[in-house]
């Protein structure tokens, strides 16, 4: 966790540990104890200018670490499911990660979106009122917005299962250090929770919408 010029490091047992960080390399360890307003200022005179206070809830600490460690063990854990299933179709592991993330995925969330555009089009014919005809115009642009992402995909991956996997790598971790997140940050948000939920939300609404329409 991050605020300003210091970092907080999980430690052993039921304390955390303050590293300051400033030119001169200067660190500080406090033990902390839950549920408490921690106050805590550093005044480097040699570098004025790195004069900090800390304010922060030892719980919200603890919430941070927590939900960094889940995503790390999820992150491990799928990267096992990965290394099962290249195992048992006979890919490397990379391969895996090529032919599911960036072909198979994206592939289902354009069949997902095509679903969800049809069945808002069927609707507005027999609906034809303002309701329908912006579901409608929803339904299209989507399905155009991730044709065009998959077009990209398409142009920029379309190279040896190796090579489009260490691509993919540093994609994702420029895409994430603008905000401070790594690469299992960026692996996580987009494939275990991005494109499975847009999968998701299309299939629920081409569900729902197809529901009405045999209803009518």
């Amino acid at each position: 966790l991050h605020r300003g010029l210091v970092t907080f490091y999980p430690m052993r047992g039921n304390h955390l540990q303050f590293i300051t960080l400033s030119k001169n390399d200067e660190s500080f360890t406090q033990p902390l104890k839950s549920g408490i307003n921690i106050v805590f200022i550093s005044s480097d005179i040699k570098y004025p200018e790195y004069h900090y206070i800390a304010s922060v809830t030892i719980k919200y600490i603890l919430l941070i670490c927590i939900c960094k460690e889940m995503t790390h063990i999820i992150f491990e854990f799928c990267c096992d499911i990965i290394a099962v299933i290249a195992n048992l179709v006979g890919w490397s592991y990379k391969e895996a990660n090529v032919y599911i993330f960036i072909w198979l995925q994206p592939a289902l969330v354009i069949l997902s979106a095509l679903l969800f555009a049809i069945a808002c089009m069927k609707y507005n014919i027999k609906m034809k009122t303002p309701g329908s005809t912006l579901l409608n115009i929803m339904g299209i642009s989507l399905l155009i917005f991730y044709i065009i992402i998959g077009i990209q995909i398409i142009f920029r991956y379309n190279i040896p299962p190796d090579d489009a996997f260490i691509l993919a790598q540093q994609d994702m971790i420029r895409f994430g250090k603008p905000i401070g997140a790594n690469y299992e940050h960026v692996n996580f948000v987009l494939f275990v929770f991005g494109m499975p939920g847009i999968i998701l939300i299309n299939w629920i609404g081409t569900y729902r919408i197809n529901k009405r329409y045999r209803n009518l």
